[in-house]
């Protein structure tokens, strides 16, 4: 089932449209992060648009210096999905990207030339789909994708060592 919410705390609005089970898993924690910031001058609010994650430590907002070939050595993959799940984190943990479209997720597996072939192409919409089934991946709008929070926990750890 779809919903939408719109949170406001102090200057902060966050406004979501998606899955109501997205919803249910995510909000408590999002409610208990922002209870927790400071109040005030203490805020950056200087990015119109930037997504609040649950985590306070919030990983999204580290910059790693890695190509998308060099995550997917990390993550070993072997599989198309595999590989979109590396694009997906070279464009959220190194470009900072929050949803990604799957033209741009597309682009960046073909960055990965030595995991990369063309089969994973032509078969992208089902890797999008079975990531999102094994709740790797959110669809937030048609062709519009995130990590889930619980994948970009994980992938920060793999990532970060």
């Amino acid at each position: 089932m779809e919903c939408k919410i719109r949170v406001r705390v102090r200057d902060i609005e966050i406004e979501y449209e998606g899955t109501e089970a997205y919803l249910k898993e995510n909000l408590p924690a999002l409610i208990e992060y922002l209870a927790a910031l400071p109040a005030g001058d203490e805020l950056d609010t200087d990015h119109e648009e930037a997504e609040i994650l649950p985590d306070a430590t919030d990983p999204s907002k580290r910059k790693f210096e890695l190509t998308t070939n060099s995550i997917a050595g990390m993550l070993n993959a072997k599989s198309g999905p595999d590989l979109v799940l590396a694009a997906c984190a070279h464009l959220h943990f190194v470009k900072a990207a929050q949803t990604f479209h799957r033209k741009n997720i597309l682009g960046e597996m073909k960055t990965a030339n030595n995991y990369y072939k063309g089969s994973f192409g032509s078969n992208l919409s089902s890797s999008l789909k079975s990531l999102c089934k094994e709740k790797k991946l959110v669809e937030r709008t048609e062709d519009i994708y995130a990590l889930e929070a619980k994948t970009v926990s994980q992938l920060d750890k793999i990532l970060a060592s």
